[in-house]
């Protein structure tokens, strides 16, 4: 008798570690694959941003005037968004 309970005991106790260590397999998988997409989405990122620089410096090589005047249109325009936000009215 007291065997028998002992071999279920052990028997459950097994089967827990068991389910204990799939649970951390899969844990670690998820884990893994997180980090795997945060990897490529940095990477994508990072190329999106070189080409959007790459594309801003051909603009801006191709018409030099227009660039520098849209750039004072946004200083302005900036200028005054943040003298409104800062005088109070």
């Amino acid at each position: 008798m007291a065997k028998s309970v002992l071999g279920r005991t052990s028997d459950s106790i097994g089967e827990s570690v068991h389910g204990a260590s799939r649970f951390a397999s899969s844990v670690a998988d998820a884990v893994e694959d997180g980090l795997g997409t945060a990897k490529r989405a940095a990477r994508d990122g990072r190329d999106a941003v070189e080409q959007f620089v790459n594309d801003t410096n051909k603009r801006v090589r191709r018409s030099p005037t227009e660039s520098v005047l849209a750039s004072l249109a946004v200083g302005i325009i900036l200028g005054f968004l943040v003298g409104r936000a800062t005088s109070g009215d």
